[in-house]
């Protein structure tokens, strides 16, 4: 059977599910969870460094695009 044939209702008949959507999932959180000292680190190291690698990025999509700029790579299909 295709994906494009499965419903959610097909599902729900075939494998005996109950669909309970009006469920608070979260009402027991009150308060954010502290974050791990591994996890802090980790977000100290590599913020920055996706940071920089972006940066990098989009300086040379810039210089990569004043070289290749459409109306100078224009050829003209009688001249050549």
């Amino acid at each position: 059977m295709s994906y494009k044939d499965f419903t959610l209702e097909k599902v729900r008949k075939q494998f005996g599910l109950a669909i309970e959507s009006n469920q608070e999932l979260f009402v027991k959180v009150n308060q954010p969870l502290p974050l791990s000292p591994e996890f802090t680190s980790y977000l100290n190291y590599s913020v920055p460094l996706t940071s920089n690698v972006l940066d990098l990025w989009n300086r040379r999509s810039r210089v990569y695009a004043r070289l290749v700029d459409p109306p100078l790579m224009s050829v003209n299909p009688f001249e050549g």
